[in-house]
């Protein structure tokens, strides 16, 4: 495969105009390379009497990102991804992934009224997770017979 695929779709109709219901999904094909993944730690948790701070919870993440130049109407496309609960991602390599905490930062460009871009392309930069490993403040295994 040549793109970056998205497959995007709902487990309920969304606002009353975006059947899913009848198994519609969205599929997008982007010109577009997913960079090198990011690994945020988030930790929630608690300062002792010593002033440590001490996690209840800590969570790993595989963060990824990509950009692409695109016109509005795929703006309005890809800005639509988090509002869904089922997302999927195939890259050009044929590995696929559902993705998780999606998000979509749009970035217009000021490149004037030329006839070459008619001043109506965004950078559009996608973040999502891939998986996750969580670790709460248990110090118990599991009991396994």
């Amino acid at each position: 495969m040549d793109y970056l695929k998205i497959t995007y779709k709902n487990t309920k109709d969304i606002g009353g105009e975006i059947l899913y219901q009848n198994g519609f999904e969205n599929v997008i094909y982007l010109d577009a390379y997913l960079k090198k993944p990011l690994y945020p730690i988030v930790e929630d948790g608690e300062e002792n009497d010593d002033a440590d701070f001490v996690p209840t919870f800590t969570k790993w993440e595989k963060t990824y990102s990509f950009e692409v130049w695109v016109s509005e109407y795929m703006v309005d496309a890809l800005t639509a991804i988090p509002l869904h609960d089922y997302i999927w991602i195939d890259t050009q390599e044929g590995e696929g992934s559902q993705v998780y905490n999606t998000a979509v930062d749009v970035e217009w460009e000021d490149l004037g009224d030329t006839e070459q871009t008619n001043g109506c392309f965004a950078k559009v930069t996608v973040t999502f997770t891939t998986s996750s490993l969580k670790v709460t403040n248990c110090d118990q295994n599991i009991n396994i017979i």
